[in-house]
């Protein structure tokens, strides 16, 4: 049954929404194009200004009669209500008009009315004399001028800091250019291994990040570990990285602390000491040493620094040479600490590794003497020649030394097969020289698969790999040509070795000094001149067949490794006192009891 409409209380309802619109003001523009908070407007031949937000635009309007016809017929979809809404929304008009001539005219004259020089300050003039009064005048040029000075100094701190920003760019850019640049010339193959540049970004940010806590925190400057980093490069890498990477940090942290030139020349004189001390590490108690010659080393650069300064002893406060020494005297504990696990994590190979592969009780090595006393009493004695040589041109007489012990770990293998070895029969002589080439080639492919049994650092199997080349055995190879009716049957690839060349100077050490050992002992009769002509002569056929091509050595680097008789090192030098001829002991005579 359908409800019948109450026609008088829905007109009455209707009127009364309009008239609350029209009583609340109804604009006939947007607010959202009215700028003023504040609207004035002419009722009744009066002025009346009163808050924009006050009053209704028809969106507004809409909205609120909406909500009212909606609070009267609380069924929306009733006819009441959706007929009162569009009756409402039809009659309802605004009765607020914008008259846009009379607003901007008004505008117009306001702005008249404002003086165009009030509170203008000119150029050198006198805005207010001493013991004169200040007026309202005056008062306002001082809040100029205030105002204008505020805004001058305000950019001039803006372009202050764009300025100091910019340097500060260059200024790293530049230093880091230098680094790279260094890098690049001397250290190409860290740009085809990454993890080396990677290794060395990882220090300089952590160096960084703790000098920018220590600034944020307003803790001392000399708690920044930057000798750590001097130690670390020095053990992982080498001296001289370490060395122009200290440098720069130094550098770009004394920016970052504010330019102390005090605690710039207390770092270089501290990181030099740190690197000279741990650039060649053999011993454990190198690092108890290493802690006390820092402490020792930070006091007398700081009071250096003091007494140049010309600071009274007595008012100094000590705190500061307290941390710096603190700092000195734990970075060495927290370095060694560290390098095992950077050792592990980008596969480097420190001295202190190879040190421990030198122990005896390592099991490829008492195989060696075990299963093959007389190759291993060979790897010895070239480690020695090694060694030596390695002292004679700067390069890691250490790394030298271990990769000679583990040249020919391969002959384990078959350790009957080589010379040294040998006892009575020769097995070579019942098999053909082909043959022979073969087994003694296989001993390097031998030794690499040994290594990587074993675990050897890549760095030591560089050694076995290239400790030949690409020589040939001469030896079987000659044997093969006496025997062959045709030379030309003769394969001479099959008589040489499958390489790689020697690309490091240590690696092409160990080639010269493995050579120079295995002629050595067929010597008869060893003599100082003997010795120069077949290491000269071994030399020169290294040469000419091209086996030291692919590394840096010189040939003045070749004739220090050659060295000289009252030399220290060199091979003349060790093989003078490995091989130098006996005096015999003449017979003891017996007691004449006749």
């Amino acid at each position: 049954m359908i409800r019948p409409t109450n026609l008088d209380s829905f007109k009455t309802n209707i009127k009364q929404i309009c008239l609350n619109r029209w009583a609340e003001g109804l604009i006939d523009e947007p607010l959202s194009n009215i700028i003023s908070d504040d609207i004035s407007i002419i009722h009744g031949g009066e002025l009346v200004i009163g808050p924009v937000q006050n009053y209704n635009d028809i969106e507004i309007a809409w909205k609120k009669n909406k909500e009212e016809i909606n609070a009267i017929y609380q069924d929306e979809t009733s006819i009441e209500s959706l007929l009162g809404y569009e009756l409402i929304n039809e009659f309802i008009k605004p009765n607020i008009i914008f008259d846009k001539e009379l607003t901007e005219t008004n505008q117009k004259d306001r702005l008249d009315r404002v003086s165009r020089f009030q509170g203008t300050v000119l150029a050198n003039e006198l805005i207010v004399d001493a013991n004169n009064r200040i007026t309202d005048s005056v008062l306002l040029k001082l809040k100029s001028l205030q105002f204008e000075y505020s805004r001058r100094l305000g950019y001039e701190k803006a372009t202050d800091k764009l300025r100091e920003y910019l340097g500060a760019y260059f200024v790293v850019s530049i230093l880091l250019f230098l680094l790279f640049s260094f890098l690049y010339i001397y250290r190409r193959s860290y740009f085809k291994e990454h993890k080396m540049l990677f290794l060395i970004s990882i220090i300089m940010y952590a160096i960084m990040l703790t000098g920018w806590a220590v600034m944020n925190y307003q803790a001392s400057v000399y708690f920044i570990p930057i000798v750590i980093a001097s130690m670390l490069l020095t053990v992982l890498l080498d001296a001289s990285v370490s060395m122009l990477v200290s440098i720069i940090l130094i550098l770009l942290v004394s920016l970052l602390i504010g330019n102390n030139l005090d605690f710039t020349i207390m770092q270089f004189f501290i990181v030099f000491i740190s690197i000279y001390s741990v650039r060649r590490l053999r011993k454990r108690r190198q690092i108890i040493t290493t802690m006390f010659l820092l402490v020792f080393s930070t006091l007398f650069v700081f009071f250096s620094v003091m007494l140049f300064k010309g600071i009274d002893f007595l008012d100094y406060n000590y705190s500061e040479i307290g941390f710096f020494a603190l700092t000195s005297f734990l970075s060495p504990i927290l370095s060694f600490g560290l390098v095992p696990l950077f050792e592990s994590t980008f596969g480097i190979t420190t001295d202190y590794s190879l040190i421990e592969l030198l122990d005896y009780d390592q099991p490829l090595q008492k195989k060696l003497i075990e299963e093959a006393p007389g190759t291993h009493t060979h790897s010895i004695k070239v480690g020695t020649l090694s060694e030596s040589s390695a002292n004679a041109v700067g390069a890691r007489s250490l790394l030298c030394r271990v990769g000679a012990y583990y040249h020919d770990i391969g002959k384990l293998k078959k350790p009957e097969y080589y010379a040294e070895n040998q006892q009575g029969e020769n097995k070579h002589d019942s098999i053909t020289p082909n043959m022979s080439a073969k087994i003694l080639k296989q001993h390097v492919s031998d030794g690499l698969v040994l290594a990587d049994e074993y675990g050897l650092p890549s760095i030591v199997k560089d050694f076995i790999a290239t400790h030949h080349g690409t020589k040939r055995i001469e030896y079987f190879y000659q044997k093969a040509l006496n025997q062959a009716s045709d030379h030309n049957d003769v394969d001479e690839s099959k008589f040489r070795y499958s390489g790689p060349k020697p690309t490091t100077k240590e690696t092409a050490i160990v080639m010269i000094a493995e050579a120079i050992e295995a002629q050595a002992n067929s010597i008869t009769d060893p003599t100082v001149e003997k010795f120069d002509a077949m290491i000269d002569q071994s030399i020169k056929n290294l040469l000419q067949d091209g086996q030291l091509d692919n590394c840096p050595l010189t040939l003045d680097d070749l004739s220090k490794i050659k060295g000289t008789i009252d030399g220290k090192h060199g091979l003349i030098p060790v093989l003078s006192g490995l091989y130098h001829s006996r005096p015999e002991y003449p017979p003891k005579k017996e007691d004449d009891k006749s």
